[in-house]
């Protein structure tokens, strides 16, 4: 079947002062919060495209999260001993960042509230992957907290979240999942026959990605297939699943499921992250290794802010015929793959490449993110080319990783007409 979208159609570029290494908005994504590589904290105002504060966050801050009103800031740091610490600041406004407290330890934080008054409520995955606690500021002035309750997992997680209404947390590996209550008490817990690459809320729904289909796990028979690829990026929404496929972006009804909106962006660009509004009236869209953000706005919005802003109108939208794909159609193409050939399309940069081999990077890489067709050296870094688009999303999302004990970092691999690859 077909659809038509009602996406907002006004698409603006705001050149920032610095290459984004983690994005994050406020519910009414009106600000973002941005960090670059030598943790130099922006905040910008998205509706007055201006920068509102800068400072300093703490040594190797690589992801950033902030409360739905806006009035706490989570910074997730690896050190230089390759430990993961979580800082917790209270966002004052006129802006300034007063320090809560440090957990060490964390992989990951899920919300438990909206942190709009005290106390905070919420759960961290801790850095075994196994262990989750669930903390609870009831006086953030004096660093007073409580360990709410603690959850043993039996497998090791690599995805964490929480739904919209803060009541459960799902906690997800390749091939297990786990449902908790706030209380950290098991709803249901599964062994699933297929590989994870996402895990999203639609509302209190839970959905999975696993290849280029979204898994309901309440009823199968309301699986989605997506017709447009394999995404890298799923989000939760109160409303839908907010789906990117490289430099496309899509809105998807799970009631329905149908696609409620879909757009695209310049070809060349690799969409990292999309933050929006209940009302997806406004998005803020970081792209990797590129010092710009992107929002799309509605006409509405675009009306109310009185000629503040400049938009450049969306000329094309993408226009798709929605079938039910088998899913093993969808596979075929990277199965049948030759695994001579490299795969240009699924690489990555990897830079500070002295000291090792192509071997030493091709073992370490296949490890811990999925299937290498080839490493192909050069002076001072390496391409590295991935089946697919998951196992290259999975090192985008690492940033950097030790290879025999010498640390190289991963980017986006920038496409050159004039170089030979």
């Amino acid at each position: 079947m077909e659809f038509h979208t009602n996406f907002p159609s006004h698409l603006i570029y705001t050149k920032l002062p610095c290459t984004p290494l983690s994005l994050t908005c406020n519910e009414e994504c009106t600000e973002a919060y941005i960090c670059d590589e030598l943790g130099t904290l922006l905040i910008f105002d998205i509706t007055n495209q201006k920068v509102l504060y800068r400072t300093q966050l703490p040594d190797g801050a690589i992801q950033l999260q902030i409360s739905p009103k806006g009035e706490y800031l989570f910074v997730l740091c690896l050190n230089s001993a390759r430990n993961r610490i979580l800082y917790i600041y209270r966002v004052i406004r006129p802006f300034r960042l007063i320090e809560v407290d440090v957990i060490p330890n964390v992989f990951a934080i899920a919300l438990l509230s909206d942190c709009s008054t005290s106390p905070i409520d919420f759960a961290v995955l801790c850095d075994d992957f196994e262990s989750v606690i669930r903390y609870y500021y009831g006086n953030t002035a004096n660093k007073s907290y409580e360990i709410v309750s603690q959850k043993r997992l039996p497998f090791k997680a690599r995805y964490f979240i929480s739904n919209s209404s803060y009541s459960q947390i799902c906690a997800a590996s390749l091939k297990e999942l786990m449902v908790l209550s706030s209380n950290l008490i098991t709803i249901k817990k599964e062994d699933l026959p297929y590989i994870v690459a996402g895990v999203a809320f639609s509302g209190n729904e839970l959905f999975t990605l696993a290849g280029c289909s979204l898994k309901c796990l309440e009823d199968e028979k309301r699986d989605i297939f997506l017709p447009f690829g394999m995404p890298m990026v799923v989000q939760s929404h109160k409303i839908h699943i907010i789906a990117a496929d490289r430099n496309k972006l899509y809105g998807i009804d799970t009631k329905s499921g149908k696609i409620y909106f879909a757009t695209h962006l310049p070809d060349k660009v690799l969409i990292r992250s999309v933050h929006t509004n209940e009302k997806m009236s406004t998005f803020a869209i970081q792209l990797a290794g590129q010092p710009v953000l992107i929002s799309i706005i509605s006409t509405e919005a675009i009306r109310s802010r009185a000629g503040l802003l400049n938009p450049i109108e969306l000329k094309e939208t993408i226009k798709l015929v929605f079938s039910n794909i088998p899913e093993t159609e969808l596979f075929r193409a990277i199965a049948e793959a030759p695994v001579s050939v490299p795969t240009s399309s699924f690489s990555v940069y990897v830079g500070n490449f002295n000291e090792i081999s192509a071997d030493d990077v091709k073992e370490v890489f296949q490890q811990n993110f999925g299937g290498v067709i080839k490493v192909r050296p050069k002076t001072g870094h390496c391409f590295v080319d991935f089946k697919d688009d998951t196992s290259m999303r999975n090192a985008l999302s690492k940033e950097k990783i030790s290879v025999k004990g010498h640390d190289v970092f991963i980017k986006v691999a920038q496409k050159n007409a004039n170089a030979k690859r």
